[in-house]
């Protein structure tokens, strides 16, 4: 979860001080800034914001072949779902490996994509295949000699862009984000969107997370993205000692919590939801609500701490005034 400083107002306003704040960043090799000015000093790419369009990652990918002397790879970010459960642990240690030699044979943009995903094989959750080579980067003394681009159908939300940003990435490409707008559109799901051109409403959603990107940011009282990149800042919740080690090393993990076996499963469990098929071929309509935000009856959904019936029990016993009332909302508060 993002940390936020300890203060009664916020260290900025992102809206009335937005001339102190900043979302464009270089991007790519970093040469010695004490060392004597030369020309690779200047061999960096300018971002205006982090969350790359289609468009621009196109552009990005095509770099190598627009520029002399820029060299651009693209890892796999997928396991097998034949291996099960420890193909996630295994092909997180295998992107590492690949990141890392390719780095130190000069690779200046390192791309992370799970754009191959198909029903036999399975997106590496992209938070931690961006954190664990990250990490490896880092401890190999390479992590400066590129720039790490994450293109995932993974994130969506502005919590997401944020958490790759803080633990390593220097530019994330939703890409499924995207689509589903663009499908949304096409439905007739978003009739302020009808009409308009696929620029247009994939630049609206980038906008948005520019926004939230600079709130999230104030709340710390960062005022420019170059500060918060890689600056880890944020604690976990439910994730196990070797989890944090490998892909979030030096953060505080208070509680313990799950392993990569369990992520593996859980993993595993929505790639089977997506890919699954209702009778007669017909894929679903729709995936099930897991709860997340509202509350939702069933055994698979997230556990509220507030659910109905401890609101019952709480409005009895002050209704009521009855101390028998408020045990029950205590026991299962």
């Amino acid at each position: 979860y993002q940390l936020s400083a300890q203060e009664t107002t916020p260290p900025i306003d992102p809206i009335r001080e937005s001339v102190v704040m900043s979302l464009a960043c270089w991007i790519g090799p970093e040469q010695n800034v004490l060392s004597k000015p030369e020309p690779a000093h200047c061999r960096r790419l300018w971002l205006e914001q982090p969350c790359l369009l289609p468009a621009e990652m196109a552009a990005l990918l095509d770099v190598g072949n627009r520029f002399k002397g820029w060299r651009v790879k693209v890892l796999d970010a997928t396991f097998p779902r034949s291996e099960g459960p420890p193909g996630l642990q295994r092909h997180l240690n295998r992107v590492c490996d690949e990141a890392a030699a390719v780095v130190a044979e000069g690779c200046e943009v390192l791309v992370l994509s799970d754009e191959s995903v198909s029903s036999d094989w399975v997106q590496i959750p992209s938070l931690l295949v961006c954190g664990a080579v990250h990490q490896t980067l880092v401890a190999e003394k390479l992590r400066l000699k590129t720039a790490l681009v994450i293109h995932s159908g993974d994130p969506h939300e502005v919590a997401h862009h944020a958490l790759l940003l803080t633990f390593g990435a220097d530019a994330v490409c939703p890409y499924l984000a995207y689509e589903a707008l663009l499908k949304l559109r096409d439905d007739g799901k978003m009739p302020e969107k009808e009409g308009q051109p696929d620029a247009k409403v994939c630049a609206s959603y980038q906008k948005a997370v520019g926004k939230g990107l600079l709130k999230i940011m104030a709340k710390m009282g960062i005022s420019t993205l170059q500060s918060y990149k890689g600056a880890q800042i944020a604690d976990a919740i439910g994730l196990g000692k070797d989890v944090v080690t490998m892909c979030f090393h030096g953060i505080a993990s208070q509680l313990g919590g799950h392993s990569f076996e369990q992520l593996a499963q859980r993993t595993l469990a929505v790639h089977e939801r997506g890919f699954s098929a209702l009778p007669g071929g017909l894929a679903a309509d729709s995936l099930p609500n897991e709860g997340q935000y509202h509350w939702r009856e069933g055994p698979n959904v997230e556990k509220h701490l507030n659910d109905p019936m401890v609101i019952a029990k709480l409005q009895e016993a002050a209704r009521s005034n009855s101390r028998a009332a408020y045990a029950s909302f205590a026991a299962l508060h």
